[in-house]
């Protein structure tokens, strides 16, 4: 087994029994990793029987999540903060959405 299947078998044991984990990367940027979600109660639970995930990375006051439904994006309003969007097509030719906040 490869350093990195053991890292990746870790991770997700550890997700399955706890629900999530915070990394802290260099630069303060903070990673979390989470299988958790809401149920029909509003308790968060662990569902083995779903494929659900969810990311989201924060540093600073700018923060971005991606789950399997959703991408969101915030950031600190600054009067000099330029947003630029473009728009390009993947190697297997799927039209993609790209916005760069600078």
């Amino acid at each position: 087994m490869s350093k990195k299947d053991k890292i990746q078998y870790l991770l997700i044991s550890h997700l399955k029994k706890n629900g999530s984990i915070q990394l802290t990367l260099p630069d303060g940027i903070s990673v979390e990793i989470g299988i958790t979600q809401e149920d029909a109660r509003g308790d968060v639970v662990i569902d083995d029987d779903d494929d659900y995930c969810w990311v989201k990375a924060t540093r600073s006051h700018s923060e971005f999540i991606l789950d399997s439904f959703n991408l969101g994006l915030s950031y600190e309003d600054d009067p000099s903060t330029i947003l630029v969007e473009d728009a390009d097509i993947t190697d297997e030719g799927v039209p993609i959405k790209r916005l760069d906040i600078v």
